[in-house]
């Protein structure tokens, strides 16, 4: 199983009606938005640069609708420009993360549709074939891609037998540091997956494995909980600032909650400390109810990822858009979700000046996205429902500065 903890760049934009954010259609830079586009009034605000002068990297404009960022790119050997004017600057310079496995084939296949723009696997890959993942899959897409090693050599080779842990030798200390060392480019940290599917009679000990090669490596640690052993009481412990604890919002295994439905002393505590907390979403690993129980509490996740693989993308999952409007229903602002799809992410991968963001030099990815409203059923991995009013939707991105337009996202 592949778990991509995406980083992408989200121009964030409630397009569908005036809201928090209204977006100008992409327009070449010697032109004018048409009269009335959505946005148009931003769009007059703003001074086009002649082709030739313009500049890959975003640059933020005050325009009547209040901040805003203007991101120029390429296309058809003409340089464009993308307007975003919103009535929150975080809401402009932002960009969604997602999550979600190898085991689902090509991201380019289904970035267009979940508006990502940079994946990250979440420990499909151990150091055996990591060079196959590299070449096959990071190299292979012109989504950014970025990736968690697994612990295990071997990796996840079939996410429906699992046991990729439970012998021992697989969690070789000496071929992951190396690993780490060969592609630091793409290697952000180091994954294992903590429950019983995973490790088997071996309990706790590739969790002491990962935790010394995240060490010696200086990366975080990733971990996934479940089905015990280990328990979160022996899992927490080992946990240091940086490092990521993901399905936090499971059932009972593993709950973060008390059974009087609060918040676990040792969860917070650990968060106090600095580590940080995922949503991933999995065929499995979100309860509508826990969710609910925590977010009444203020403990909001770090990241909303999606643990996407083929046996949840066509449901309960579908995608990081479909992810982040269940938040959103569940109760989160519009800017907690994007942020805890944006900033979050890249706060979690170390890549807070490059991804997530549109500050000058950073790489110029932006999703557009529109708020659909109607009747919506939204459900979690134990099969529970919600209707919700409204969604997030994608309509349209650019990677490092490549516009994807919206009728091959919508297509």
């Amino acid at each position: 199983m592949v778990v991509a903890f995406s980083v992408v760049s989200v121009a964030v934009a409630a397009c569908a009606e005036p809201g928090p954010a209204s977006v100008l259609p992409p327009t070449p830079q010697s032109a004018t938005a048409p009269t009335g586009a959505p946005g148009t009034e931003a769009a007059e605000s703003a001074t086009p640069r002649p082709a030739g002068q313009g500049s890959p990297t975003p640059v933020v404009l005050a325009t009547p609708a209040g901040p805003g960022v203007e991101v120029v790119y390429e296309r058809g050997g003409e340089l464009w420009s993308l307007v975003v004017a919103t009535r929150e600057a975080s809401l402009a310079a932002q960009g969604l993360q997602g999550s979600g496995t190898s085991d689902m084939g090509d991201p380019w296949a289904l970035a267009p549709r979940s508006g990502v723009t940079t994946w990250v696997d979440a420990g499909t890959a151990g150091a055996v074939a990591f060079p196959g993942f590299r070449r096959y899959v990071a190299e292979a897409v012109p989504v950014h891609v970025l990736a968690f090693l697994n612990i295990s050599s071997q990796g996840i080779l079939d996410i429906t037998l699992a046991g990729e842990c439970d012998d021992l030798r697989w969690c070789d200390l000496e071929r992951a540091l190396a690993a780490v060392e060969a592609h630091r480019d793409l290697i952000v940290g180091i994954k294992v997956r903590a429950s019983r599917n995973a490790v088997q009679v071996a309990g706790a000990e590739p969790l002491r494995i990962a935790r010394e090669a995240a060490d010696a490596a200086g990366v975080p640690l990733m971990v996934h909980i479940g089905q015990p052993p280990p328990t979160l009481g022996e899992i927490l412990p080992l946990l240091r600032a940086g490092d990521i604890l993901t399905h936090v919002y499971r059932g009972p295994a593993a709950s973060i909650l008390t059974r009087e439905g609060r918040v676990r002393p040792d969860v917070l505590e650990a968060r106090a400390r600095g580590v940080l907390m995922d949503v991933g979403h999995g065929v499995g690993s979100l309860d509508f109810r826990v969710a609910q129980r925590a977010l009444e509490q203020g403990f909001l996740p770090d990241s909303i990822s999606t643990d996407l693989h083929l046996l949840n993308v066509r449901g309960p999952v579908y995608d990081l858009v479909t992810t982040l409007s269940k938040f959103w229903d569940l109760g989160l602002s519009l800017e907690q979700v994007i942020a805890a799809a944006t900033t979050g992410p890249a706060r979690a991968l170390g890549r807070e000046g490059s991804l997530g963001t549109l500050q000058e030099g950073a790489r110029g990815d932006v999703t557009l996205l529109a708020v659909e409203e109607g009747n919506f059923t939204f459900r979690d991995a134990v099969g529970q429902e919600r209707v919700g009013e409204r969604r997030l939707v994608a309509r349209g991105m650019a990677v490092a500065g490549r516009w994807i337009p919206p009728e091959e996202v919508c297509s």
